[in-house]
Parts: structure tokens; C-alpha cells; sequence
């Protein structure tokens, strides 16, 4: 089955499946519900953490709220309950990462479905990347997003840095904000008083920038720094969340970023680890915007322990991994951020909606 003609399959599943829910929103008192879709549900660590950072971000800005992550394998199975049965106050959020775009094409059908079906219910977007891996691409994903984008009253969405930011205006004109990944929110203890190994978090997928050569020089480099070396990539076995919820598995990657002297990686969520747990790292690019757009929004001037290597010969990774250590000081902490505006356009949905409900003028 080509790729254009299984697309083209997708929306008859998405109704069909929609049709078929039966899975009901159940309250436990009479507060309203943040309602967070398409939670990652999947053995990709990095998604993992987004969806933790999410429900604990709005569970510390909503006191008021009761918030629900419903995972992307049971969305489709709520939507019919929460266009039935939502009031007024609930909110919608559709969950952040890097999946606007062609490049997960499930997320993407299904971001644009939900957007189209809940027209009733306010959405905000957590930051999110968007990504097209062709002028076709961007035709045809963009052009889909766009119509369902413009369809909604009172949907807004968040870049989390400037390539984005400037595509989903073209699509969303101004109704789009501009924050950083919500993993940056993420508060980690520390679980490991000493650093001893060097991290080495390089991805195998289509996102792989790095050629085999490349890798090698990045092993040349660990294995010339005489401590153990511990090469973890974030692609987990799904069946490993049979037996630990996704903050148990985020938690012990962490304490692996914890105990590392040095990180070197071309994962997104490795840099943003390393961040949030003031490790050095040596950051490679992939072969799209997200990680050099985040870095230069977000973290270059905040984390002089997270050093950019634009080239990837084993000198010049060398050269980046003495930086990052240097600048390496004892107790360094995550980078304070400012998330005031999602803030704000989540009060701002939240607060008249919760008036409204509660009889207030």
C-alpha cells in the first residue's frame, strides 16, 4: 500500500474510530477539566518526558483544575464524550513536541482531526516544532493544517522556536505564541552526587544526521577521556510501560544524565536533559531546525555548559567537549525560563470560562 493512498485512509479511520468510542469523561467533584490529547503513549523517552512536563505544568498553573492526560492509543475513544459532555471551563490541549508537519504523519491526522471536531471546546497547542521535509510536503501537510487550523474559533498554538514560529504564522496568522519545550519546565532531583561516565545519546532513525564515520569520532573522543562510557539511545521497548508509568521511565534516564560527566547526543530531549540537570553536553545537529532553533532561542546564552558543535570531525568535538566541561560549574542548576506567555493565553481561556461557569459577570 503506497504512502498517498494510505493517507488518504486515514480520516475514514479517525471517524470510524471516533463513532466507535465508548470511553466516558468521569469527574470526581465538580471542578473543571484540562483534557491534554495524544499524550505519547510509545517507547520514545524524549515524548515520554513532554507528556510528564505537561500534566505538571498545568496541574502547578490550574490549581482549580482537575487535569487528564488521555493517551494518543485512547484519544480517538474520548472525542465523542468530550463533544458531548464537556462544560463550560474545560479546556483542551493538544500535546507539544515535533510532530506539526510530515514527519509523524499519525500525530499530524490526528492534531487536524481533533481540531475540526472539538470546534466547541477551546484549544491551546503546548510548543511544538514544525517540520517539512518538502516544498510538496509543506503543500499538502501545511495546506491540511491550514484549513483546520483556520477553521477554529478559539484554537491557539505555540512554536517553540523562530523557524516554527515563522512557518505557523504563515498557516495561523497571528494567532500563534512562542515558548519554550515544556521539558524545560521539568524539575529534576537529583538523584547522583558524583559524575563519572560520559553519555552517549545518538539516534537511529530518519531524524540521523551523523554518518557512521561521524560516530566514530564521537566514540574516538569518549573512549580517549578514560571513564566508563554508557551509550543509551531514548528509544525504549513500548512493553517497558507495562511496568512503569512514563515518569518512573523518565526519572531513570535522568538519573543517567545525573551521573554523567559529559553528554554528547544529537537527541533534542538529550540537550534539554542535560539542561535541566546542569550536565555538560556536546550537542550534534539533525537533519531539521529543531535542535539548532532551541538551542539559539533558548539555551545558548542561559547554559554555557551545552556547547553547539557545528562541525563533527573528532577535533572539533574535542575542542566542544573541553568547553562544555569547563564551563561546567559545581551546582549548576536548570536555566530559568519564562513561560509567561502559554501562561497567559491559558489563563485567558481558563479564567472567563470558569466565570462564565461559575455565574460570574
Amino acid at each position: 500500500m503506497n504512502k498517498r493512498f494510505k493517507h488518504a485512509l486515514i480520516p475514514a479511520y479517525q471517524r470510524l474510530a471516533t463513532l466507535r468510542g465508548r470511553a466516558r469523561v468521569r469527574r470526581r467533584d465538580d471542578k473543571p477539566i484540562a483534557f491534554i490529547l495524544l499524550v505519547p503513549d510509545y517507547g520514545n523517552i524524549g515524548d515520554l518526558a513532554i507528556g510528564v512536563a505537561q500534566h505538571a505544568f498545568l496541574e502547578k498553573l490550574l490549581p482549580g483544575y482537575e487535569v487528564i492526560s488521555i493517551p494518543l492509543a485512547e484519544t480517538y475513544d474520548f472525542l465523542r464524550s468530550l463533544r458531548k459532555n464537556s462544560r463550560p471551563g474545560d479546556l483542551i490541549f493538544l500535546v507539544g513536541g515535533g510532530s506539526t508537519g510530515d514527519l509523524y504523519p499519525r500525530a499530524h491526522f490526528g492534531r487536524t482531526f481533533i481540531v475540526r471536531y472539538l470546534r466547541n471546546l477551546p484549544i491551546i497547542s503546548f510548543p511544538q516544532s514544525v517540520i517539512y521535509s518538502t516544498a510538496e510536503a509543506r503543500r499538502v501537510f501545511g495546506g491540511r493544517e491550514q484549513r483546520a487550523f483556520r477553521s477554529h474559533p478559539r484554537l491557539r498554538l505555540f512554536a517553540r522556536e523562530q523557524s516554527s514560529l515563522q512557518i505557523l504564522r504563515e498557516v495561523h496568522d497571528e494567532h500563534v505564541g512562542y515558548a519554550p519545550d515544556i521539558v524545560l519546565s521539568f524539575t529534576a532531583e537529583r538523584t547522583s552526587l558524583r559524575r563519572e561516565s560520559a553519555l552517549v545519546v545518538l539516534r537511529n532513525d530518519a531524524e540521523r544526521l551523523l554518518t557512521d564515520s561521524d560516530s566514530a569520532a564521537v566514540r574516538e573522543v569518549v573512549e580517549s577521556l578514560g571513564i566508563p562510557i554508557v551509550s543509551q539511545d531514548h528509544e525504549i521497548d513500548s512493553r517497558v510501560l507495562d511496568k512503569a508509568s512514563p515518569r518512573e521511565v523518565v526519572n531513570e534516564m535522568l538519573d543517567r544524565y545525573w551521573g554523567a560527566k559529559i553528554v554528547i547526543t544529537d537527541r533534542l530531549h538529550g540537550m534539554i536533559f542535560a539542561a535541566v540537570t546542569g550536565t555538560p553536553c556536546v550537542v550534534l545537529a539533525n537533519t531539521n531546525h529543531k535542535i539548532s532553533g532551541t538551542y539559539d532561542a533558548w539555551l545558548r546564552d542561559r547554559c554555557p555548559y551545552i556547547v553547539f558543535a557545528t562541525e563533527r570531525d573528532r577535533l572539533s568535538i574535542e575542542e566542544a567537549v573541553v568547553r562544555a566541561t569547563e564551563a561546567a560549574r559545581p551546582g549548576s542548576e536548570r536555566p530559568v525560563l519564562d513561560f509567561r506567555a502559554f501562561e497567559r493565553v491559558v489563563l485567558e481561556y481558563a479564567i472567563p470560562s470558569q466565570r462564565a461557569r461559575d455565574g460570574a459577570v
